[in-house]
């Protein structure tokens, strides 16, 4: 048992219903690792999460710790057979709570980190990897050699990843970004790149995907996957199905996972794939775990101030 700092919320709203707490942090019978938090991923589920749009209009009933996703040390084990042992630096996968000093999590959601990955890569991997390796499931649809796929905001944390995952297949790949990230689209293995600002490059590639995984930040790019897409082709989105109300022949999708679509599926292929060929992940900033550093995190996603994932990192 540790005492710590836990940051969260009581209540819906902006990034000033952020606080801090004490808090005691122990094993229990389903939560048998005890991890020493050194660095949290923010995504923009926790942006989404923080402003209510999830609730339903429920009002929260508890003290609210956002972070799913962390890479710290474990300090304290409780199953003598565990693979792990103290002093382990490892990825933590929950549905919450990462946002704090220290965390208790079930072993089945902790991961040991390949030799060859970096701590910060280890922080910011997981659940964009294991996202991107779901858009590129056969559940959704199936790749066929020669296919066109395009991906809306390839150059973000998702669509970076899938791009290089989909690299893999005999396909072209049509990678939607802003201009200055033409270069590295290309580094990444996109065959063709479209600046979704410039009308002319997206009224060339019209109608042309197969298939369009819309990886947009809060899907703003769901006009240029509408426009992208073929008669008959699917669009996948990952913040909800498009509207396709413009070319209803199109089959519209929600990446919403399937029960066989877990943790313990995804992580481990990710990392031995990693350990083989590394993906790039983009880093755009480095914050502190603190109040005032997670209060910055949200305010970045939601100005939309520069590219790449946001770590958290206890100074």
């Amino acid at each position: 048992m540790v005492v710590g700092k836990k940051f969260g919320f009581e209540h819906y709203g902006d990034v000033d219903v952020f606080e801090e707490k004490e808090a005691t942090f122990e094993l229990t019978d389903k939560k048998n690792a005890l991890i020493k938090v050194e660095r949290a991923s923010v995504n923009p589920i926790d942006i989404t999460t923080r402003k209510g749009l999830l609730a339903k209009g429920k009002p929260l009933e508890r003290f609210r710790v956002l972070g799913n996703e962390v890479q710290g040390e474990i300090i304290e084990l409780s199953d003598p057979d565990s693979q792990f042992s103290v002093g382990d630096k490892v990825i933590a996968l929950v549905p919450s709570g990462g946002d704090a000093e220290y965390l208790a999590v079930a072993q089945k959601n902790v991961f040991k980190i390949p030799s060859n990955m970096s701590l910060d890569v280890a922080a910011t991997f997981p659940m964009v990897a294991e996202t991107a390796l779901w858009t590129l499931d056969s559940h959704f649809y199936e790749l066929k050699e020669g296919d066109v796929l395009a991906i809306v905001g390839a150059s973000g944390s998702v669509g970076s990843v899938a791009l290089q995952l989909a690299r893999a297949k005999n396909i072209t790949i049509i990678a939607v970004g802003s201009k200055r990230n033409e270069a590295y689209l290309k580094e990444l293995g996109a065959d063709i790149t479209v600046d979704y600002r410039n009308e002319e490059e997206i009224a060339a590639h019209k109608n042309s995907a197969d298939y369009v995984i819309n990886a947009s930040l809060f899907n703003q790019g769901e006009d240029v996957a509408v426009d992208l897409v073929k008669e008959n082709g699917t669009i996948l989105g990952l913040n909800g199905a498009a509207d396709t109300s413009s070319k209803p022949e199109v089959n519209s999708l929600f990446l919403q996972r399937t029960k066989e679509m877990t943790n313990q599926a995804a992580i481990p292929q990710l990392m031995a794939h990693y350990e083989k060929k590394p993906i790039q992940v983009k880093i755009g900033h480095h914050l502190s775990l603190s109040l005032e550093g997670i209060k910055e995190a949200h305010r970045l996603f939601e100005d939309q101030k520069g590219t790449g994932k946001i770590i958290l990192v206890k100074e």
